[in-house]
């Protein structure tokens, strides 16, 4: 049993400095980045991005994603491909993406301009 809490605390430990490094990374380059992450709370598979994905299919990450944290820039979030239907934008981190009703339908993303319109000149959804 205590090594179950051990590993569990040490994999904890190494998942937030590796979230940090990442951070410096991706801050030192200007670029936006992302970890999607399969269960809520950071845990289980991960994927870093660090530019858009018009679809996550080909990934085999489509529907799959329950977490982010938001190493840097500002993200658009969407449930279908080519960053259509329900959209909405990140920050920060999202621990549980069901509150914001995409636990499992996120299908595609893009990092997005920091003023009050994304990319294509719409307004964001949130």
């Amino acid at each position: 049993m205590r090594r179950i809490v051990l590993r569990a605390a040490v994999a904890a430990v190494f998942t937030s400095f590796t979230a940090a490094a990442l951070h410096d990374s991706a801050s030192a380059q200007g670029r936006a980045r992302i970890i999607l992450y399969q269960e809520d709370n950071y845990r289980g598979q991960q994927m870093v991005v660090d530019g858009p994905i018009g679809s996550l299919k080909a990934l085999h990450f489509n529907d799959r994603v329950s977490s982010v944290r938001v190493v840097s820039g500002t993200w658009l979030l969407c449930a279908d491909d080519q960053y259509r239907g329900d959209c909405f934008t990140v920050r920060g981190d999202e621990p549980k993406l069901g509150r914001q009703g995409f636990d499992d339908r996120l299908s595609s993303l893009r990092p997005i301009g920091n003023d009050r319109r994304d990319d294509r000149g719409g307004q964001r959804a949130r």
